[in-house]
């Protein structure tokens, strides 16, 4: 074999200048990376800072988990001063997430038929502008739907698989369980939370008891899906009581509908679970309802007479027959997995026997009964197939009147706020309620049958993805997941046709996120059902404008009312100049609310009438502003009975006799149904019949006391005409004695002229 030869002197001189001209053609990308070199660290006198790969991604996402968790704490996000707000930070973190996908090369928007749906429904409420009945609700209204698209559109961006997927559900079921605590504390005395605890019902941070218990329900099915799914017993342990809990207070917040969610939801979530899953199920259901009806025996009358204690014990009592329960399933596995079927199955029976024996021994049955039970559960478990109730005949009526406006405003509809604003106008007997207790309904109402087919598809659509789910056969652990997030859904839908749950922002987000959790998982288990298309290049700027579509609206609307609150208060202390200056900077940040003119109206009539009584030259200016912002004010709310109130006392302050008598006009108007309104209007009829009978004008004295008369037969026909279809509820709506009055001295008067 030929010996190999050592490498020349020559050659290895050469090698180090090989490497140079080597490292000489580095691309420009290189060099400019190799420049940030820890030596100009040191030069800049800056560490180096080198973060993990991803680490975007994961602030983006734990941003979307804090955002989901918080807005239950906030009275529900039912009101402006803390939904706005909300708003702001939505639109905020949307843009994030697009910035992520952005940094990911991810320009895909639309990825699952679900998600057309539900952009369909906020652009229904976008076309409800176009009929508006209060345009400063409706555009408030569409934020509000937008504002929900975002957070489904997010929640499926960030969930990327199913240990994210879990950790939402995770998230959801935390912010669920503090809310139970805030519950449990304002029951007993350790919170102050406004209208948490009212009349002996839970009603923690939503102050609605059927939101509460129904939210309970909910959450409680969620738990379970977690629960089962979980290995550490610990963990289970955590799970089954914090289950078990909310379900305790969906029980004592007293709701007839929130029980039936309870139950509905869990008789769904078990006819879905797949195999092992559905015992387990089964068995979490179970002993989470003994827990929780064993605690509520002695919580709920502990707590309404104020015994701190003893409520404390049911709570106890609570937490250890879950704890007990869990760990003898757990020993129930241990012994199957050990010792096999046969003798796991004569174990369990024997600790059934045991367990029926001491019930029946320490005379639970009768602990239990109607006797013992709290009279508020009692009766309500009492009414619960009661068709003839008040509150089940008030709701029938709630939709009949909901199809009445439907019918006038078929398309687009009335825009949001439109229920409130007409509802009294097609109502058939007197009822109050700024809400249709029915969403289906509510959503037909306020975006016409636009927004209400776009609401069906939604469910439609959810329904489809399910199917497409069981179609593709994922793991079991999968579809649990997936089914239960569905049943948790299909039981919220299902309240929300019978009680005004989805008005209370927080919880459509809870809704919408669930949407979002099974269009994310079906993209995940069936990857088949995703829309794939080239995403057209001006994608970003629809990003773009889309967030500030509802960011620069909910910021500037947010200051408004910040600077209202700031006029009210300076008006209370008879600083009108800085009211007038504060509540016409309200204006200009929101000129659609209507209600910023009505109380900037009033706060020129009352400069105008202290310019006036100093025979100020400047009186007139504010006599003509009162009159052009009360006349927007009407213009932009002409249905707000509070705010024809602000309005007939701004012409009060003016002393415009046909300025009041057109706002009581249009009050009646507003509510034919409201006796008050037809002698409010004929005493004023009156009065001015007099003034023009002193003032010798006798045909314009009969015009108006004619109209006293007249007024009078109005209501007469309307009493009628209630107490015909509804007898049973027009004992409410009857004449006021003082208007007979009016009237008689009407027809003397008239003799007279």
């Amino acid at each position: 074999m030929a010996k190999k030869k050592p490498a020349s002197k020559k050659a290895n001189a050469e090698a180090p200048k090989r490497m140079s001209a080597s490292s000489a053609t580095k691309t420009k990308k290189e060099v400019r990376q190799g420049s940030r070199t820890p030596k100009m660290a040191k030069r800049s006198g800056f560490p180096r800072l080198s973060l993990p790969q991803g680490w975007f991604s994961a602030l983006v996402f734990f941003l979307v988990c804090v955002f989901l968790f918080y807005p239950p704490y906030f009275r529900g996000l039912f009101f402006d001063k803390e939904l706005l707000p909300t708003h702001v930070i939505t639109a905020l973190i949307y843009g994030l997430v697009w910035v992520d996908k952005f940094r990911r090369r991810d320009l895909r928007f639309i990825q699952n038929p679900l998600d057309y749906a539900v952009l369909a429904y906020a652009g229904a409420y976008l076309l409800s502008l176009i009929g508006a009945v209060h345009i400063g609700d409706a555009i408030k209204g569409f934020l509000k739907a937008l504002d929900y698209f975002m957070i489904y559109w997010m929640v499926t961006q960030v969930v990327r698989d199913y240990r994210r997927y879990e950790t939402v559900l995770q998230v959801l079921f935390a912010s669920a369980l503090g809310v139970a605590a805030i519950g449990i504390a304002a029951a007993t005395g350790y919170s102050h939370y406004p209208g948490a605890f009212e009349d002996g019902r839970i009603m923690s941070t939503l102050q609605y008891p059927n939101t509460t218990a129904t939210y309970m329900a909910v959450m409680s099915l969620i738990g379970v899906v977690l629960w089962i799914r979980e290995r550490n017993t610990v963990r289970k342990l955590i799970y089954a009581v914090s289950t078990t809990i909310m379900v305790l207070v969906a029980i004592v917040a007293v709701s007839k509908g929130g029980w039936l969610v309870l139950v509905a939801g869990a008789l769904l979530l078990l006819a879905g679970m797949p195999g092992l899953y559905r015992l387990k199920t089964a068995y979490s259901l179970f002993l989470a309802w003994v827990g929780a009806s064993l605690g509520s025996i002695k919580f709920l009358p502990a707590v309404t007479a104020g015994q701190n204690r003893l409520a404390f014990e049911g709570l106890l009592v609570t937490v250890l027959v879950v704890i007990l329960g869990q760990l003898l399933w757990e020993g129930l596995v241990w012994c199957y997995r050990k010792k096999g079927r046969v003798l796991t199955a004569g174990v369990a029976l024997v600790i059934l026997l045991i367990c029926a024996a001491v019930a029946v021994q320490g005379g639970w049955n009768a602990r239990i009964s109607r006797e013992v039970l709290p009279t508020s559960l009692a009766s309500r478990f009492a009414q619960l197939g009661d068709v003839t109730g008040s509150s089940y005949i008030s709701r029938l009526e709630f939709n009949y009147t909901a199809m009445r406006i439907v019918k006038d405003y078929p398309l687009v509809g009335t825009g949001a706020g439109g229920w409130n604003a007409l509802y009294h106008q097609y109502q058939g007997y007197p009822f109050w309620t700024t809400e249709v207790h029915n969403h289906f309904l509510q959503v037909w109402v306020e975006a016409g049958t636009t927004g209400f087919i776009a609401f069906l598809v939604m469910w439609a659509f959810l329904a489809y993805n399910l199917w497409r789910l069981y179609r593709s056969r994922p793991p079991q652990g999968e579809w649990a997941m997936n089914w239960g997030v569905a049943s948790a859904a299909l039981a919220f839908g299902a309240h929300a046709a019978i009680d005004f749950d989805l008005s209370l922002a927080a919880m459509a987000m809870v809704l919408w996120t669930f949407f979002a959790l099974v269009a994310a998982g079906t993209n995940l288990s069936c990857p088949g059902i995703r829309i794939t298309r080239k995403e057209p290049g001006w994608l970003p700027a629809v990003a773009v404008v889309t967030a500030l579509i509802l960011l620069i609206p909910a910021a500037s609307f947010a200051r408004a009312n910040t600077w209202v609150e700031r006029g009210a208060d300076a008006a209370n202390h008879n600083k009108f100049d800085q009211a007038e200056e504060a509540m016409n900077r309200a204006i200009n940040l929101n000129p659609w609310d209507g209600r910023f003119d009505a109380y900037l109206a009033k706060i020129c009539a009352v400069k105008y009438k202290v310019l006036a009584e100093n025979k100020h030259p400047q009186a007139g200016v504010y006599v003509t502003a009162a009159r052009e912002h009360a006349q927007d004010s009407e213009r932009l709310r002409p249905y707000d009975l509070q705010n024809l109130k602000e309005l007939l006392q701004t012409y009060s302050l003016l002393g415009d006799v046909k300025g009041q008598l057109h706002v009581l006009e249009q009050c009646l108007k507003t509510n034919p149904l409201d006796s008050a309104n037809y002698l409010n209007l004929a005493d004023a009829y009156l009065t001015v019949g007099k003034y023009y009978l002193d003032q010798k004008k006798p045909d314009e004295a009969r015009r108006y006391l004619t109209k006293v008369v007249q007024v009078s037969d109005q209501l007469d026909r309307k009493i009628a005409a209630v107490q015909a279809e509804y007898p049973l509820q027009s004992s409410s709506f009857r004449r006021p004695g003082e208007l007979d009055k009016k009237v008689e001295e009407a027809k003397i008067l008239l003799k007279k002229s």
